[in-house]
């Protein structure tokens, strides 16, 4: 009878380690996400009939949209809600894998540079030993040492090993495991300590150091470097806007209300200044300007403050794996006087994109009297920005 097997990937945790506004799984690793790079290995390992991908509660659409759909894959890959806890994730996997399953891989979903050969031995060892763990040999000398730091002993490196994933495991042997653990409250680091716990044999398959768990930037930085140094990308983008100034209408700049006779004529709130900021961004990425994403045809954008247009724009740069790098936006207005308010736009705009304060710089400058901005008919603003990766 042909073994069946599958792979659990397990790609449900917060990443709190690794800051940011993108969960460590799906930054992006020379322009792809960490968990793509696992799951393209994964596909291509014929000895793998299917894969349950856990992720956190509320992502599962989004992996099937911006992660298995766009990326292909021919094996079939089913999107299950992990839990608070990797072992928590894991047993809601194994409720999802068929009965007929003989062999369960293990892995987690930011160790992207594992390869099919390391799978295919863990594979082999666990049908001819129940269990297996990829696992490599210790270099440095290791000390054990008190609660006060000093050391009491040098310990045999040669019988020590540094646990990777996958582990592998006979589909029942594993499920049991995990069925005794919540019947006990028992919670454990990896799979292979639930099997140790039933005196089940778990055998060494020989990793590979290039088998890194992405945890930490240097971990990402490192990750990059591996594949060629392209691991964070930096695009660009400009914004343009200009708005009349007119009686009967509030005078508002970079989210900050601003004393003053006259306003912005708008569908929105006219604020030039943060139009220009999403346009810059918009374009950074490749997307259609602020009109498209918010025609002045749709009442739902009458009079709405531009902030709430930016962070929208904010969450759209998120979705793509970038965050802000440094935006320099200038203003140009005949009066009123702007400088008083410049560190409040700052402070604004940093909140909407979920970026520091010291990202954004904003400038004010007149039209020396020149054209209808000149002549105070209007006021513009010009926006760079640059993004990078994750």
């Amino acid at each position: 009878m042909k073994r069946k097997v599958f792979a659990i990937i397990t790609a449900a945790g917060m990443g709190k380690r690794l800051k940011g506004q993108v969960m460590k799984q799906f930054r992006l690793v020379a322009g792809k996400p960490v968990v793509a790079r696992t799951l393209d290995v994964f596909d291509n390992v014929k000895m793998i009939d299917g894969i349950i991908l856990t992720v956190p509660e509320g992502r599962e659409n989004y992996c099937r949209n911006n992660i298995i759909r766009k990326y292909g894959y021919k094996k079939s890959i089913e999107v299950v809600p992990g839990g608070a806890r990797r072992q928590v994730s894991v047993f809601n996997a194994l409720k999802r894998i068929p009965e007929s399953c003989s062999i369960v891989v293990i892995h987690d979903g930011v160790r992207p540079f594992i390869t099919g050969k390391i799978i295919e031995d863990s594979i082999r060892q666990a049908e001819k030993y129940g269990a297996s763990m990829a696992a490599v040999p210790l270099n440095d000398t290791i000390k054990k040492v008190n609660g006060r730091g000093i050391v009491q002993k040098t310990l045999n490196r040669e019988n020590v090993w540094l646990t990777q994933t996958p582990q592998t495991f006979r589909y029942a042997l594993i499920l049991a495991a995990h069925r005794e653990a919540r019947k006990k409250r028992l919670y454990a680091t990896d799979d292979a300590v639930m099997v140790e716990r039933l005196k089940g044999k778990v055998k060494i398959v020989r990793g590979d150091y290039r088998n890194i768990k992405i945890t930490s930037p240097e971990d990402l930085e490192l990750a990059g470097a591996l594949l060629g140094g392209k691991s964070r990308r930096i695009r660009y983008g400009i914004g343009y806007d200009v708005h009349k100034l007119v009686p009967g209408r509030k005078l508002v700049l970079g989210g900050v209300r601003i004393p003053f006779k006259r306003g912005l004529l708008g569908h929105s709130d006219g604020d030039a200044l943060l139009h220009s900021v999403c346009d810059a961004v918009l374009g950074s990425l490749g997307e259609k300007d602020i009109g498209v994403h918010f025609p002045n045809t749709d009442k739902k954008y009458k009079d709405i403050s531009s902030l709430i247009l930016l962070k929208q724009v904010s969450g759209i740069l998120s979705r793509a794996g970038y965050v802000i790098n440094n935006l320099d936006s200038m203003v140009i207005a005949e009066e009123p006087k702007l400088s008083p308010y410049v560190d409040n736009m700052r402070k604004k705009i940093a909140v909407a994109l979920k970026t520091e304060m010291n990202n954004v710089d904003v400038k004010a400058t007149t039209n020396e009297g020149l054209g209808l901005i000149g002549k105070g008919r209007g006021i513009a603003a010009y926006s760079v920005v640059s993004v990078i990766e994750g």
